[in-house]
């Protein structure tokens, strides 16, 4: 990157960090399209508990996540961010989190209920950001709470304890109640 041309940082520096959240984002868009052409099927007809087939897509989550996360603390260090290893952590707990409970959501939900969901939280998580924009905009009222550094660290401790199984035990009563709808 140091050695792209102005345009092209810019582009990248844009670009890349969202190839890296597709990363894990990718599997559970995989889950709702084999969920809808009938391709989940073969999870479901596995001779192995559900359970392990849940860990082993938690399992999968994780790894992604860790691959995303590099790739993005290895653009932040690019570009001269400070990173401390709170922000990497609550980075990497929240992508298995979200991930983990979106896959877990297009596996249970029918395909246009997966849609109306994943719309609804888009617009929610835009909403959110426009806040924070605006605020650090305004004057910085976040950066100025003084927030310590074990809250972040604690928020994503839970939200990998709460969320992450969660999604996992959505994507495994997916598997249970999976029939093909014919057309």
């Amino acid at each position: 990157l140091p050695y792209l041309a102005g345009d092209l940082r810019q582009f990248a520096a844009v670009y890349l960090p969202m190839m890296a959240l597709a990363i894990p984002g990718q599997l559970p868009r995989r889950t709702s399209v084999a969920r809808k052409t009938g391709t989940l099927e073969g999870w479901v007809t596995l001779p192995v508990r559900r359970e392990l087939i849940s860990l082993s897509a938690v399992l999968a989550i994780a790894i992604l996540a860790a691959i995303a996360t590099v790739m993005i603390v290895l653009l932040r260090i690019n570009y001269g961010t400070e990173l401390s290893p709170a922000r990497v952590f609550v980075l990497w707990t929240g992508l298995v989190a979200g991930t983990s409970l979106w896959n877990g959501l297009a596996a249970w939900l029918k395909p246009r209920h997966f849609l109306i969901v994943t719309v609804v939280g888009l617009l929610v998580l835009l909403t959110v950001f426009g806040i924070v924009l605006a605020s650090i905009a305004v004057g910085g009222v976040f950066a100025s709470l003084g927030i310590p550094t074990w809250l972040p660290i604690a928020v994503g401790c839970v939200s990998l304890l709460l969320l992450a199984p969660l999604g996992g035990a959505l994507y495994g009563r997916g598997l249970e109640r999976f029939e093909l709808e014919r057309k």
